[in-house]
Protein backbone atom coordinates (compact mmCIF):
# COMPACT_ATOMS: atom_id res chain seq x y z
CA UNK A 1 0.00 0.00 0.00
CA UNK A 2 1.31 3.25 -1.08
CA UNK A 3 -0.05 6.94 -0.54
CA UNK A 4 0.59 10.52 -0.12
CA UNK A 5 -1.05 12.99 2.72
CA UNK A 6 -1.64 16.30 1.69
CA UNK A 7 -2.92 19.19 3.59
CA UNK A 8 -5.65 21.57 2.08
CA UNK A 9 -3.06 23.87 0.39
CA UNK A 10 -1.78 19.93 -1.74
CA UNK A 11 1.13 19.93 0.02
CA UNK A 12 2.88 17.44 1.24
CA UNK A 13 2.51 16.34 5.34
CA UNK A 14 5.92 15.26 6.74
CA UNK A 15 5.36 13.33 9.97
CA UNK A 16 1.89 12.23 9.39
CA UNK A 17 0.93 8.77 10.96
CA UNK A 18 -1.08 6.21 8.57
CA UNK A 19 -3.07 3.49 10.31
CA UNK A 20 -3.62 0.73 8.26
CA UNK A 21 -6.06 -1.68 10.35
CA UNK A 22 -7.90 -4.89 9.30
CA UNK A 23 -11.49 -5.42 8.79
CA UNK A 24 -13.76 -8.36 8.02
CA UNK A 25 -12.60 -11.70 8.41
CA UNK A 26 -11.47 -13.02 11.31
CA UNK A 27 -7.74 -13.22 9.91
CA UNK A 28 -7.79 -9.52 9.74
CA UNK A 29 -9.23 -8.88 12.90
CA UNK A 30 -6.46 -6.94 15.10
CA UNK A 31 -3.67 -6.57 12.68
CA UNK A 32 -2.52 -3.25 12.20
CA UNK A 33 0.12 -1.62 10.28
CA UNK A 34 1.63 1.84 10.61
CA UNK A 35 3.89 4.20 9.08
CA UNK A 36 4.87 7.49 9.17
CA UNK A 37 4.90 10.17 6.02
CA UNK A 38 8.69 11.06 4.64
CA UNK A 39 8.90 15.11 3.75
CA UNK A 40 6.54 14.90 0.70
CA UNK A 41 4.18 13.31 2.19
CA UNK A 42 4.41 10.06 0.98
CA UNK A 43 4.26 6.36 2.72
CA UNK A 44 4.55 2.79 2.14
CA UNK A 45 3.27 -0.11 4.22
CA UNK A 46 4.30 -3.34 3.19
CA UNK A 47 3.56 -7.12 3.78
CA UNK A 48 -0.30 -6.45 3.78
CA UNK A 49 -2.24 -9.80 3.11
CA UNK A 50 -5.49 -9.23 0.96
CA UNK A 51 -8.49 -8.03 2.19
CA UNK A 52 -10.73 -5.03 3.57
CA UNK A 53 -9.14 -2.24 5.44
CA UNK A 54 -9.56 1.04 7.41
CA UNK A 55 -6.88 3.90 6.76
CA UNK A 56 -6.43 6.26 8.95
CA UNK A 57 -4.06 9.77 9.02
CA UNK A 58 -3.33 11.56 11.95
CA UNK A 59 -1.17 14.38 12.96
CA UNK A 60 -1.30 17.19 15.83
CA UNK A 61 -2.58 19.96 14.66
CA UNK A 62 -4.52 18.89 11.70
CA UNK A 63 -8.44 17.26 12.06
CA UNK A 64 -8.09 13.27 11.68
CA UNK A 65 -9.13 11.31 8.40
CA UNK A 66 -10.51 7.82 8.38
CA UNK A 67 -10.99 6.13 5.03
CA UNK A 68 -13.15 3.12 5.30
CA UNK A 69 -13.63 -0.44 3.61
CA UNK A 70 -10.18 0.04 1.70
CA UNK A 71 -10.04 -3.38 -0.33
CA UNK A 72 -6.57 -4.85 -1.08
CA UNK A 73 -6.99 -7.53 -3.64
Amino acid sequence: VFGSVSDATGSGVDGAEVRLSGLGTESLQGVERTTTTGPGGDFSIEGVEIGTYVLHVTKEGYARKSVNKVLLD
